[in-house]
């Protein structure tokens, strides 16, 4: 007989920004990031400047503030931080302080999302390849905690490793936009998580009450983390391939955890429908392939299955509508959102071992080379000429979330 799962309480959060929606990355005259040269032969659509986040944060945050969210993840961008070797940005990180700082004076919790992959431009494209490069997140990590004393709670490492890693190394969807390379794949992999285990292993000892966290990857880029992490699989039809190749890759991560350096143990999980793909043909096709073959989770129930170990955290994936830079849906697909959300409170809840559930994306943002997917609670239209883009008070699919997510998160839990 299995024990009950502890009890915790249950924290609601939402991620904020990123590129497309903070802007201000690989334009001319920008900080670079790996994704420049895709943009600058046309494999990618440009991120552009944003979504105004930047110039002026408070429209978007006082919508984020209203949903009644506890916690908020902002995401950062490495090649923003660190625009030259040995170079830390003191502007960049002002205007994090200034943010976060605003978030806490509205009573939320914070935190930071540091890479979703992307790295600076003079890092280079295989930079995760790159023995030097884990050290260099976890000093990144330890640097921003400190540079942003008692501002932060929670600290992502980096978004997605199995995602990005298949996206880059497999797909060709992101960089280094390499196809059909897996073992290249899982030494990146290897590289990226080793990095959150040094970061969680120095804050450990600096800022032992901020909490480092591992986002994981839908279906196919979670079941690598899991082989690479050390942990029992998520129960694909590909899991022992996966384990295979992860036995050929460098061990980097498991050494680590072998010598006490981390434990990577706060998970948060991804459920839902409609995870975004790439909009080039050939990687779309490998990316329906691996979705296929390693189906994102539908509920918190299935998520919950092969839990790492409780407390945990729970993500919730919904594309609300695939739309294009002119304005052309070819889906939607919002319209059942707010049930899922309300469904999904109900069962972290009742578990009683899940201790964070993030809502989804605040706002529509650059994912994959392109604006197609709109995961946000607040689209973003993009198709008004010269005044380039309007931050919506529905999502893309013309649903007031914010409205019902306010209601849901007002009601005893």
């Amino acid at each position: 007989m299995s024990a009950d799962p502890r009890v915790t309480p249950l924290r609601t959060s939402i991620l904020l920004g990123g590129r497309g929606v903070a802007g201000g990355v690989d334009g001319r005259g920008e900080p670079g990031s790996t994704w420049r040269e895709a943009m600058m032969i046309g494999r990618v659509l440009p991120s552009g400047s944003g979504a105004g986040f930047r110039r002026d944060p408070s429209p978007i945050l006082e919508r984020v503030l209203g949903l009644g969210v506890d916690e908020v993840l902002v995401r950062a961008e490495w090649a923003r931080l660190a625009p030259a070797e040995g170079v830390v940005d003191e502007a960049e990180v002002a205007w994090l302080s200034r943010l976060l700082t605003d978030l806490r004076h509205a009573g939320r919790r914070t935190g930071l999302v540091l890479t979703d992959g992307a790295v600076p431009s003079w890092m280079g494209p295989e930079a995760w390849l790159m023995p030097a490069t884990p050290e260099r997140l976890a000093i990144l990590a330890t640097e921003l905690v400190a540079a942003l004393d008692g501002l932060l709670d929670v600290v992502v490492p980096v978004e997605e490793p199995g995602a990005w890693c298949l996206g880059g190394w497999v797909a060709g969807a992101s960089p280094p936009l390499r196809v059909g390379a897996p073992s290249d794949a899982m030494a990146a992999l290897d590289g990226m998580l080793a990095g959150l285990v040094l970061a969680e292993g120095a804050l450990t000892s600096v800022a032992p009450d901020v909490e480092v966290a591992w986002l994981a990857s839908p279906g196919l880029g979670q079941e690598a983390e899991r082989a690479v992490l050390g942990l029992p699989g998520a129960g694909s039809r590909l899991e022992r391939p996966v384990r295979s190749l992860a036995r050929r890759s460098p061990g980097r991560t498991l050494q680590l955890r072998a010598s006490g350096a981390g434990a990577a143990s706060s998970a948060i999980l991804p459920f839902g429908a409609g995870a975004p793909t790439p909009s080039a043909p050939l990687a779309a096709a490998v990316w329906r392939a691996a979705s296929e073959a390693a189906p994102l989770a539908a509920t918190v129930p299935s998520a919950l299955t092969s839990a790492p170990a409780s407390p945990v955290g729970l993500r919730m994936v919904h594309s609300s509508a695939t739309i294009d830079e002119r304005g052309r849906v070819s889906r939607l697909r919002g319209h059942h959102r707010l049930a899922l959300l309300a469904d999904a409170l109900e069962a972290a809840a009742a578990h009683g071992g899940v201790n964070r559930l993030v809502m989804g994306e605040a706002t529509d943002r650059w994912r994959l080379g392109s604006y197609r997917s709109r995961e946000g609670v607040f689209g973003v239209d993009r198709t008004r000429g010269s005044v380039g883009y309007e931050v919506e008070a529905v999502d893309a699919a013309g649903i007031d979330v914010a409205a019902g997510l306010a209601s849901l998160l007002a009601e005893p839990r």
